[in-house]
């Protein structure tokens, strides 16, 4: 294994590079994550605590190249959550649905193992605004509107079936978000926070046009 991530790293360095100063690229990427969470049935037949979680994004991207290796860029997220909370019966059960938008400022390094693919590391830093709906088994319904931003670090492999074509997936990403909650209706009250995870169900797939200068 170590023999092997040693031949990863050192390939980019004996590789023409693919992309040359000045170099742009436009596309767009859709991603999606699916979760479940159900733990062991109690003597009822019936789960303490059940959670399912879905959402998808759509996502226009832009950037231009500084150096044969480095990109700069930016995008533009639209993205829906829908999140269902079981608590022993249906009867307790909560439901949300989520909208947001976010705004990015991207960085991208590229390495380059043949001409047609690359792996590249993409980091962006965001802001964002959503706005969820909880509504509860009884009927009861609130609106909570929260704001955030953070540090967003992903891994991308890239397959250029021609010189101006390219597709993208990533799968997984960390990420440091500060976020703050302002609760409609609720007894908790607003919150603040400050997350690190690393998330590994995620999928993006993307595409994107180079408008190569040679």
């Amino acid at each position: 294994m170590k023999k092997i991530f040693f031949l990863l790293l050192l390939t980019p360095a004996v590789v023409k590079a693919q992309f040359s100063k000045g170099d742009a690229f436009l596309g767009g990427n859709v991603s999606g994550s699916y979760y479940h969470y159900a733990p062991v049935e109690n003597q009822r037949n019936l789960n303490y605590y059940r959670n399912t979680n879905y959402s998808y994004s759509l996502s226009p991207i832009f950037g231009f190249f500084t150096s044969k290796r480095f990109a700069l860029g930016g995008n533009i997220e639209i993205g829906r959550t829908s999140t269902t909370n079981v608590y022993g019966t249906n009867l307790n059960s909560v439901k949300s649905q989520s909208t947001d938008g976010s705004v990015a400022l991207l960085g991208r390094y590229f390495f380059t193992f043949n001409e047609k693919f690359l792996f590249a590391l993409t980091g962006d830093v965001f802001y964002s605004k959503s706005q969820t709906t909880n509504k509860s088994a009884d009927g009861t319904e609130t609106t909570d509107k929260s704001n955030s931003s953070g540090v967003h670090v992903k891994p991308t492999f890239l397959f250029f079936p021609s010189r101006r074509w390219g597709f993208e997936a990533s799968i997984g990403s960390i990420e440091f978000v500060h976020s703050k909650t302002v609760r409609g209706q609720s007894v908790m009250g607003d919150t603040k926070n400050d997350d690190f995870k690393a998330t590994y169900g995620a999928i993006s797939l993307g595409l994107a046009y180079y408008f190569r200068k040679s």
